[in-house]
């Protein structure tokens, strides 16, 4: 259960980090190259930069892995509606809706997520092996389909932190990943010659 830290603690390691304190080191480093662009409008980067440090208290409050992974969906929602409505406040429009119109319109694309590049290059990998030695590679269903599974997962996702039911507990690896992915999708927005019209 979590408890308020004593006074004296506040600045110690949650007891669930304590053997493992060169992660801060590596952690801040990991975070340092996970970046915005100037072009993304300052409120989501100010928020964006928030996560990161929430993050990064995590070895200090363990819980606050499960807050910070939570609040990449706010986030993601925030640049979405920044971009379709922009200097509105959000405008209008709810999170499946207006992931929907950044798909159609091309500006999210499988390539652009690095976890998919992986993906496809050991994909390539494991076919040339298997030209080399005839033994058939095992078959996945590939990624053509990623926009689609976004798509529909997204939004129950964003939901789930939206409405909890319990508290989210998360690996700090998970939430590094979930940050990751958060900027990719915004970079991805906001990438330059990313056209919105209809």
């Amino acid at each position: 259960m979590e408890e308020l830290k004593p006074l004296s603690k506040i600045f110690g390691l949650d007891e669930r980090m304590v053997g493992f304190p060169w992660m801060v080191e590596s952690d801040h480093q990991r975070l340092s190259e996970i970046n915005l662009p100037e072009n993304v409008p300052e409120d989501i980067r100010d928020y964006f930069v928030t996560i990161k440090n929430i993050c990064l208290y995590g070895r200090f409050a363990y819980a606050f892995y499960g807050v910070a992974w939570s609040l990449t969906f706010p986030l993601m929602e925030m640049a979405l509606r920044e971009r379709f409505n922009p200097g509105k406040g959000g405008g209008k429009g709810d999170f499946r809706r207006l992931l929907r119109k950044a798909i159609k319109l091309g500006l999210l694309k499988e390539e652009g997520f690095s976890h998919i590049r992986r993906i496809r290059q050991h994909q390539v990998e494991m076919r040339a092996l298997s030209d080399e030695t005839g033994v058939a590679p095992f078959q996945s269903e590939g990624t053509e389909a990623y926009l689609k599974i976004l798509e529909e997962t997204m939004p129950k996702r964003r939901n789930v932190f939206a409405h909890p039911q319990h508290q989210a507990i998360v690996l700090p690896q998970e939430t590094l990943l979930a940050i990751g992915f958060a900027a990719e999708f915004i970079n991805q927005l906001y990438a330059a010659g990313a056209d919105i019209a209809s």
